[in-house]
């Protein structure tokens, strides 16, 4: 079956099989390295993208379900303002993830600052719960995330003076 779907900005035609799961199609065919699922099953977090601007699990999401969709991973993410304020915000308060959850962590929370633009402590730790990694405290990224984006939140104030 071939599959049609917007990866990273680019029109992909896929080749799928019909027990593919979209990570398959972003490792193997597409060759994206920020995805290093471990469980499998969703527990991880290491899979996360975006998929039609709504985080998912691509371990469990079966390849067919992407036709016409559009799939955004940290390759592109990395780029937004978002995503280079929670860069900077962790290197300032020195928080260092894992390589392994490195990529998704700063996924998850650039979604979330563009979601959610002052999120309170509570919605910080559920999208932290996302990539359970025991690498960083979740209270100690919550805090920079809350600082980042009151950053944020103060420029985007000053600019519209």
């Amino acid at each position: 079956m071939t599959i049609e779907s917007k990866i990273n900005g680019r029109l992909h035609k896929l080749s799928i099989r019909s027990g593919d799961r979209l990570v398959d199609i972003l490792r193997e065919d597409l060759k994206i390295e920020s995805l290093l699922p471990d469980c499998r099953g969703g527990a991880c977090g290491r899979c996360l993208v975006m998929l039609d601007g709504r985080l998912c699990h691509a371990c469990l999401t079966p390849a067919f379900k992407i036709q016409g969709a559009e799939i955004s991973t940290y390759e592109l993410i990395k780029n937004i303002h978002e995503a280079i304020a929670v860069e900077e915000g962790f290197l300032e308060d020195n928080i260092s993830p894992c390589p392994f959850c490195h990529a998704v962590k700063i996924l998850a929370m650039a979604d979330l600052l563009i979601k959610h633009p002052l999120p309170d402590t509570e919605t910080i730790l559920g999208y932290l719960e996302l990539v359970p990694c025991a690498c960083t405290d979740p209270e100690i990224v919550a805090t920079t995330i809350h600082k980042v984006a009151d950053q944020m939140n103060r420029r985007k104030f000053n600019r519209e003076k």
